[in-house]
């Protein structure tokens, strides 16, 4: 475009959808209006948690896609869900643990070190899923 006016801001797309990420959510939340995010185990109304895959959707064999109950958890859109999609934490051991290997600014350390230590709920089933997350973050 010439001009700031002749930009498309609402261009056509084509998109791949996640047929299994609706029926996801729905399964973890199990008819509940709100519940606990794994990682920081506060409340949250349904609308602030994600589906979160604990291993990344693009690693999984398709087996490991339909494992609902334990490849993914609902985690909170005030924070966990990024730091722990981003790798600036990962669970040992059922304990989340910090990864200070990366670049942190000082509200990032404080988000990080609030969260260590605590325990996931879901750490037995989903163990394996974990330690997959925890070599990609180390």
């Amino acid at each position: 475009p010439k001009t700031i006016e002749d930009l498309d801001l609402d261009p056509d797309s084509i998109s791949k959808g996640r047929a299994e990420q609706s029926l996801l959510r729905a399964f973890l939340l199990n008819g509940r209006a709100q519940a606990p995010c794994v990682l920081c185990n506060r409340d949250f109304p349904e609308n602030m948690l994600v589906a979160a895959h604990i291993k990344n959707r693009s690693k999984c064999s398709n087996s490991e896609k339909l494992d609902f109950g334990n490849i993914a958890a609902l985690m909170c859109k005030m924070g966990c869900d990024d730091l722990f999609e981003k790798k600036y934490i990962y669970v040992e051991h059922g304990k989340i643990v910090g990864n200070f290997y990366v670049t942190l600014t000082d509200a990032m350390t404080d988000a990080i070190k609030a969260l260590e230590g605590k325990s996931v709920a879901n750490w037995a089933n989903s163990k394996k899923y974990y330690v997959w997350h925890a070599k990609q973050a180390t």
